[in-house]
C-alpha cells in the first residue's frame, strides 16, 4: 500500500491579493488632499505607497502557490 504524500498548495493566499484590492477601491476612506506627504497629497500618496506593496503581495502568493509551468507548457 502506497501512500500519497504530494499534497496540492492551498489556495488560501490567494485570499491576500484581496487586500490591494480593497485598498485601492476604498476610495473615501482616502479620498483627501490633506495631511501631505513629502509634498504630496495623502490620495495620491496612498496610491503610490499600494503600488510596491501590491507587487510584494503578488509575489508572495506566487511563491505559495507555487510556480510550476502548466503542464502543456512542457518543453
Amino acid at each position: 500500500m502506497t501512500s500519497n504524500t504530494h499534497r496540492a498548495p492551498s489556495r488560501a493566499p490567494l485570499l491576500l491579493l484581496l487586500v490591494p484590492a480593497a485598498a485601492f477601491m476604498a476610495v473615501p476612506l482616502y479620498n483627501r488632499v490633506t495631511p501631505q506627504i513629502l509634498g504630496v497629497p495623502f490620495f495620491h500618496a496612498w496610491l503610490f505607497a499600494w503600488l510596491p506593496l501590491t507587487a510584494a503581495i503578488t509575489w508572495f502568493v506566487h511563491l505559495r502557490l507555487g510556480h510550476e509551468a502548466p503542464a502543456g507548457d512542457a518543453p
